[in-house]
């Protein structure tokens, strides 16, 4: 496959971006891990807190060069896992137009009870958000790319909670059962007739409320829950927007994912990550809403969200390697693999041959940490048919 063109104008620009900042980032990523030596994953026999207010630092070619601050807030506890509770609160702005202001906090016993409870608060702003048409074979054009035809600005807000009620629970294993709910709101703007969401005006194209209801289950037996190298987590969710909600758009979703982690102990504890999802939405759905693959959270080397549909198949491979452990020298190096593949489903045609036409991309990448932190600094960078796309982040992607 020929890359020689993908890389384009645009990339190149926030590459240059990248570098010409690495003068001070590098500096804040070294306070970063310095102060992480006050965050680290700590005893669960002991009663602790963390506390830091961190700067906060990530890239991706779909959103530039990132720089912000969050504060954490982990409070352990000896009967509590992974934590009694986390509190995040962080503030980012890129330098490709995305300003996020977000709220999470997650508490394993909600109110006294078994129940965890996740909740997010949150505010977006995107001034490069994409549009590239419905169907697995939607167009792209690298000249229409740089002229940003496929971009648009966007703004939305909303609030959203995830409840886990354990029904079963066994050493590493556990089942609950899911209630989620959310209220938000999208609307896309500076979107006429020279940009392609302009042109085929989808739905969704006024903006307006999505508010659900929803329910599922969720089975783990996963090791860890931020470094996992064994086990399994499954999750089956289904989502109601009615209008009785106040929502502007009625419709209903069903999402499915599984994710599966073998440790091979004679290759150097080497760790093979899997993991698939689906998704399928119908009625009357607004193009966010729409199933979608591409970007750092489904298949890394496209654009964010470069195909939707009605129906969306994604999966991911991933070997994963510690190639440096040193308790010493408080340093953790790794090195990862991955492979990401998938496709949309926007008409009954297209079920015919479920198997044809999916969209892959390759990808290495490299991670570094703390010795016994949770916390993990990571840098994949992929291939796809479109174009290559870096992605730095804390944390592995699944």
């Amino acid at each position: 496959m020929d890359f020689s063109y993908s890389f384009t104008k645009r990339d190149q620009k926030y590459d240059r971006t990248f570098k010409n900042n690495l003068r001070w980032t590098l500096p804040v990523l070294l306070l970063y891990f310095f102060q992480l030596s006050s965050a680290k994953a700590h005893n669960p026999a002991a009663d602790s807190t963390s506390f830091s207010i961190l700067p906060s630092f990530s890239y991706s070619s779909d959103l530039g060069l990132a720089g912000g601050g969050t504060l954490h807030l982990i409070k352990y506890g000896s009967d509590y896992q992974p934590y009694k509770s986390f509190l995040d609160l962080s503030a980012v702005v890129t330098t490709n137009g995305f300003v996020n202001v977000q709220l999470l906090y997650d508490k394993p016993d909600i109110f006294g009870s078994n129940a965890r409870s996740n909740i997010e608060v949150f505010g977006n702003r995107r001034l490069n958000d994409n549009y590239f048409g419905i169907g697995n074979s939607s167009g792209f054009n690298h000249g229409l790319w740089d002229d940003d035809y496929y971009n648009f600005e966007s703004i939305s807000f909303g609030a959203s909670v995830r409840t886990r009620h354990p029904v079963y629970r066994h050493n590493d294993r556990r089942l609950d059962i899911l209630s989620l709910g959310s209220v938000s709101y999208n609307i896309p703007y500076d979107d006429d007739s020279d940009r392609l969401i302009g042109q085929e005006k989808p739905v969704g194209f006024v903006g307006g409320w999505l508010n659900y209801i929803g329910t599922g289950v969720m089975w783990e037996s996963r090791d860890q829950e931020f470094t996992p190298t064994r086990g399994n987590q499954s999750r089956l969710e289904f989502y109601l927007m009615p209008k009785m909600l106040l929502s502007d758009y009625q419709m209903a979703t069903i999402y499915a994912e599984t994710r599966q982690y073998i440790n091979f102990k004679f290759l150097s504890n080497t760790v093979l990550a899997l993991r698939g999802g689906f998704e399928h939405s119908i009625g009357d759905v607004p193009y966010w809403q729409l199933p979608k693959i591409g970007g750092e959270s489904t298949v890394r080397g496209y654009p964010f969200a470069r195909f939707r549909g009605n129906s969306a198949l994604f999966y991911n491979v991933e070997l994963r390697n510690w190639v440096v452990s040193n308790e010493f020298y408080d340093v953790r190096l790794g090195v990862h693999a991955f492979s990401d593949a998938g496709r949309v489903f926007d008409k009954l045609g297209d079920w015919e041959n479920p198997l044809a036409n999916h969209k892959r991309t390759y990808g290495a990448g490299l991670a570094f940490a703390p010795y016994d932190s949770d916390v993990i600094l990571r840098m994949d960078y992929a291939f796809s048919s479109d174009m290559r796309r870096l992605y730095i982040s804390f944390g592995y992607l699944f």
